[in-house]
């Protein structure tokens, strides 16, 4: 299947949303580059089938690189994030169920020795 090539950007507002704060700073501008690469990898990839507009991908885009800047600044925010929801919901995120299995703390810096 030959897929159409597409591009879209990513604004330093888009990042930033995603941020409790709103001007950029230092670290910033390394993550929103690597945000639009990832959007470029998504809008190329058979996944843009999946998906409704260009907004998701820039959003699914977003959240993979925040997620990815959790865990290499150590802020934990996604962790404090389902401790909460386990406190309150009794399951670690909004979409598992409580049959599901899920790996508590996989991440990349305690799966690999460095």
């Amino acid at each position: 299947m030959k897929l159409k090539k597409q591009s879209g950007k990513i604004l330093q507002k888009d990042w930033l949303r995603y941020h409790p704060y709103d001007d950029a700073n230092f670290a910033d501008n390394y993550y929103h580059s690597l945000c639009s690469k990832v959007l470029d990898i998504i809008q190329n990839s058979e996944i843009m089938q999946l998906l409704d507009n260009k907004e998701d991908a820039k959003e699914m885009a977003c959240i993979f690189v925040a997620y990815f800047e959790d865990i290499i600044s150590e802020t934990n925010l996604f962790s404090a994030f389902t401790k909460k929801h386990t406190q309150l919901y009794g399951t670690p995120l909004p979409f598992y169920s409580k049959d599901t299995e899920y790996y508590e703390d996989e991440s990349i810096y305690k799966t690999f020795a460095f």
